[in-house]
C-alpha cells in the first residue's frame, strides 16, 4: 500500500499550498494553523476514502478512534500493566 503515499503525500502538499495562500493573508498565523489542520484531515481520512486499495486501511483507524472501544481499552489498563 506505500505506493500509494506519493499520491496522497503530493495531494496533501497541493492542499496545503493552496489553503496557505488563500488563508495567510486574511488570518497570519492562524490561517497557517487551520491550513494545516484542514489538510491533515484532507490527506489522513478524505484521501483515505478517496484511494480505493486503502479504504480498509482508512477504517480499521477509524474504528480505532471510537471512543467506547478507547473506553474499554482504558478501563483494561490497570496499574500501567494490561490485565
Amino acid at each position: 500500500k506505500q505506493k500509494y503515499l506519493w499520491i496522497i503525500n503530493l495531494s496533501g502538499a497541493v492542499m496545503n499550498a493552496l489553503l496557505n495562500s488563500l488563508l495567510i493573508p486574511s488570518m497570519g498565523s492562524n490561517g497557517a494553523a487551520i491550513a494545516s489542520l484542514i489538510t491533515q484531515m484532507f490527506t489522513n481520512v478524505i484521501m483515505g476514502v478517496l484511494v480505493r486499495p486503502i479504504r480498509q486501511n482508512n477504517h480499521l483507524m477509524l474504528e480505532a478512534l471510537n471512543p467506547k472501544l478507547l473506553l474499554e481499552m482504558a478501563g483494561q489498563i490497570k496499574g500501567g500493566i494490561r490485565k
